[in-house]
């Protein structure tokens, strides 16, 4: 499992580097997979070239296409929470935050809230390394412990925080983080969802 992941993730970063260098000419458009959006973001730079950004979509929007109703909470395939302490650089602590994100985003979808506290502090602990735990305030946290029981709740919480996250390290310019936090939150995504795959049948998706 560790070996497969470790590929995508750096077939994703490949494809992030390619698209940021593309030139003057070259011209992109987003795709979309179902109802599910890529926005594409074009800026200028001084040099006369274009950076072009591919937004992903947030870890919860790709996971709520699970139907918790007929699958099984599988917490064997979420990364270990106690692995957080185990990256040591900005580089995989950004992209394991991405990890985590989505795995509470599937925890939280399932209503495990005993999970979810210790990955929610995963998330809250790596934010603070790479500094941008604006997006996991005190405020957050409030609500949070006021919505423990109510699933759709936390799920929109979830978002606003991610997105929060997302704009503050566009609005700092800080395209690495982000580029690694928006990858390891999408790849994990798909890995949760593509593991549920096997529960489906024929006639009833």
């Amino acid at each position: 499992m560790v070996k497969w992941k470790a590929t995508y993730y750096l077939s994703l970063w490949a494809a992030l580097v390619l698209c940021a260098c593309q030139g003057e000419g070259s011209s992109k458009k987003g795709d979309a997979l179902g109802d599910i959006d890529f926005e594409v973001k074009v800026t200028k730079e001084t040099n006369g070239n274009k950076k072009i950004y591919y937004r992903f979509p947030s870890p919860d929007e790709i996971i709520n296409y699970i139907n918790t109703g007929n699958l099984t909470y599988q917490q064997n395939i979420l990364n270990p929470v106690n692995r957080r302490d185990e990256y040591f650089n900005s580089h995989s602590q950004s992209l394991s935050l991405g990890i985590y994100i989505s795995d509470l985003a599937y925890i939280t979808l399932f209503n495990k809230l005993k999970d979810a506290q210790q990955y929610l502090q995963a998330v809250e602990e790596l934010s603070s390394k790479v500094r941008i735990n604006n997006a996991f305030d005190e405020n957050m946290k409030q609500r949070v412990r006021s919505n423990l029981h109510n699933v759709d709740s936390l799920v929109a919480i979830s978002r606003d925080s991610y997105n929060d996250m997302v704009r503050h390290l566009e609005n700092t310019n800080n395209d690495v983080t982000l580029a690694l936090v928006s990858s390891g939150a999408y790849v994990e995504a798909m890995y949760l969802v593509l593991n549920h795959v096997q529960d489906y049948q024929i006639g009833h998706p």
